[in-house]
């Protein structure tokens, strides 16, 4: 598949290739329709965050549809609009998972940081992180909404 990708962290964005993914247990491919980049993408460009996974595949504000569900997909199904939150996956064992607390889980992983991002054309992602959108709005005009509505979720 098609993706934008930097092979190394203060690199350009070049047109590349990365593995085009399917749905697995508790997860969903999804589909982008629509993303945006911000500071923290900066971030990673400067490495203020530590060395990513090269190469990387920016865009963590994303909002896309379902292409297939794996086996326990938390109700969603192909179709559904969602919003692809940075926070992509906690681990739900550590202690402050436990209490609730995962965007201080012990073992995160970050979409665009250590998993692919939107400027790939396709995810897949842990279903559970996912915010099901209303599809009365543009996909583009849901990328600001997102953070709210994943907010009042969490």
């Amino acid at each position: 598949m098609r993706a934008m990708d930097s092979e190394r962290s203060a690199g350009p964005l070049c047109s590349g290739k990365c593995p085009c993914p399917c749905a697995a247990a508790a997860r969903v491919a999804t589909d982008v329709a629509a993303g945006g980049g911000c500071r923290t993408d900066l971030h990673i460009v400067d490495v203020d965050l530590g060395q990513p996974r090269l190469p990387i595949v920016f865009d963590h504000e994303i909002v896309g549809l379902i292409r297939e569900c794996g086996a326990g997909g938390d109700g969603l199904e192909p179709g559904v609009r969602v919003g692809v939150p940075w926070l992509g996956h906690t681990c739900g064992a550590c202690p402050c998972c436990a209490m609730g607390a995962e965007n201080l889980c012990a073992a995160p992983l970050y979409t665009d940081y250590t998993c692919y991002g939107g400027y790939a054309g396709r995810l897949r992602q842990v279903s559970s992180g996912l915010a099901a959108s209303a599809s009365t709005t543009s996909a583009s005009s849901g990328v600001p909404k997102l953070f709210t509505m994943k907010a009042s979720v969490v």
